[in-house]
């Protein structure tokens, strides 16, 4: 049996909620939910608080800022986004609590009221505000924070309202990802970089490697300014060519902890991905969750009777890291499927380094300037990018 099983229901914790997150804290809540049924995300959510300590009378009163994982203009089918029964589970408990609840998100491109306005609306998360009471964040302010222990980066600019709440409820989506290879809790908070910076910090970490190390520095900063509660929507999750263009995969999971770091190494865990996250081995060797995910306190149900190991991993991963030891030539870059394309200009707009142009109503890749991070094929709402890859690279994959 991987990982040590407890369950605190007859010997509860007794500590509360701390005000910022405790690095130390193993603690990951796990059980098993084989549909998107808000009563009963509810009572899982409400379960997996009470196992960890936290008592719904913590929040009354309090400002609980949600930050879901919203992909550009994606809706929630596929396993893209974080489920929007998820987002009313959390906020009915919230909200019954006494707490005042609002959802914000910086999803990529600009960041602008009409944007906001676009994704709230694609995610399917104006209803739950009518019902269940929530407010959504149009406030375009950003604050500077400083983060002394980084390793690649020691400031970032953040969304004013993540910095204004007592308590950030981290709403994360099980997925692949291309540069990363998973994005759960950790990488989520990326979403908290202003809009069109986020392709700023694209093009000034472009080694993979540097980019996975300044995602931790800035999930770190903002845990220890603020006390964060991760809950991940694992319920219908996303393998091969995520973050945006994979394909759904149900791993019929919800987990829960207050540390998302020690929630990542859960995660791994979960889709047999082992030691070979680098954003989760660095926040090993950093002190940010235990060293083997033996050392982890699961709660609830044993992620043995959930977890499974033919897990696609994103084919795009490998090109990432690997485009540094390979001839131009040979490496492989993304192109337009013309047939496909729009001329919406998600993908100019996120290019880094504006190699991406609109010509006669379809995008064009200018490959020279490219450095290969794959934004566009991630945020491409029409699945029009596609990789090009040599027969000899496709060998060096397998």
């Amino acid at each position: 049996m991987h990982g040590s099983v407890k369950d605190y229901t007859k010997e509860r914790r007794k500590d509360n909620m701390q005000e910022k997150t405790d690095f130390t804290d193993k603690r990951v809540a796990v059980e098993r939910c084989d549909s998107y049924d808000a009563v009963k995300i509810y009572e899982i959510i409400k379960r997996h608080l009470d196992l960890l300590g936290v008592k719904q009378d913590e929040f009354n009163g309090k400002n609980v800022v949600i930050k879901p994982n919203i992909v550009s203009k994606k809706g929630p089918l596929g396993g893209t986004t974080t489920h929007p029964e998820v987002v009313r589970a959390m906020t009915r408990y919230l909200k019954e609590a006494g707490a005042n609840v609002l959802i914000a998100e910086s999803s990529s491109g600009v960041y602008t009221k009409e944007r906001l306005k676009e994704i709230y609306e694609s995610s399917q998360f104006f209803d739950i505000a009518k019902g269940e009471g929530a407010e959504f964040n149009f406030d375009l302010s950003e604050i500077p924070i400083s983060a002394p222990d980084g390793a690649a980066s020691k400031n970032f600019n953040i969304i004013k309202p993540l910095m204004d709440a007592d308590i950030i409820v981290n709403l994360c989506k099980l997925k692949t990802h291309g540069l990363t290879k998973m994005t759960a809790a950790v990488k989520n908070f990326f979403g908290a970089v202003p809009g069109m910076q986020k392709v700023e910090f694209h093009a000034r970490f472009a080694d993979p490697y540097d980019f996975c190390n300044m995602i931790n520095d800035l999930c770190q900063a903002i845990c220890q300014r603020k006390p964060v509660i991760t809950v991940c929507d694992a319920i219908m999750a996303m393998e091969g060519e995520g973050p945006g263009t994979g394909d759904p995969r149900y791993l019929n999971t919800i987990m829960t902890s207050l540390n998302p770091f020690a929630l990542d190494l859960a995660c791994t865990e979960l889709i047999g991905f082992g030691n070979t996250v680098t954003m989760v081995e660095q926040a090993k060797a950093r002190g940010l969750c235990p060293l083997k995910f033996s050392d982890v306190e699961i709660l609830g149900e044993s992620i043995d009777e959930l977890k499974v190991d033919d897990f696609v991993e994103p084919k795009s991963h490998k090109i990432s890291w690997a485009v540094g030891f390979i001839p131009d030539f040979m490496k492989p870059r993304p192109v337009i499927d013309r047939s496909r394309c729009v001329g919406c200009g998600i993908c100019k707009d996120s290019c880094p380094k504006h190699t991406i142009k609109i010509e006669n109503k379809k995008a064009k890749i200018h490959k020279k300037e490219c450095i290969r991070c794959f934004c566009c094929q991630e945020l491409c709402p029409k699945k029009a990018v596609v990789i090009k890859r040599s027969v000899v690279f496709e060998k060096l994959l397998k």
